[in-house]
């Protein structure tokens, strides 16, 4: 403005390794599984001749999916109490 210079300085603290950029790794793995299941979608249009890319393209979505912690077409996560002093009856 007018030929002035402005600046600011901000500190950052940087978050330990495994905390580091999930929210964008995971922003990733989403849009990379759209990419495929729109694959898949179009592999498995094709009948027989697109079924062995198709089951490929299933198993990346799978892998993706998992990793990512990301739900997909192929995958569902269910929850897990974790209490030893509960009784398991059968």
């Amino acid at each position: 403005l007018n030929e002035e210079v402005h600046t600011q300085t901000s500190k950052v603290e940087s978050l330990g390794v495994e905390y580091e950029n999930l929210g964008l790794r995971r922003l990733a793995a989403k849009a990379q599984l759209l990419e495929l299941v729109d694959m898949y979608s179009s592999l498995e249009g094709r009948g027989e001749e697109g079924k062995k890319e198709a089951e490929e393209v299933r198993q990346q979505i799978v892998d993706i999916s998992v990793n990512a912690n990301v739900i997909a077409r192929f995958t569902t996560f269910v929850g897990v109490e974790q209490d030893p002093q509960l009784e398991l009856c059968l």
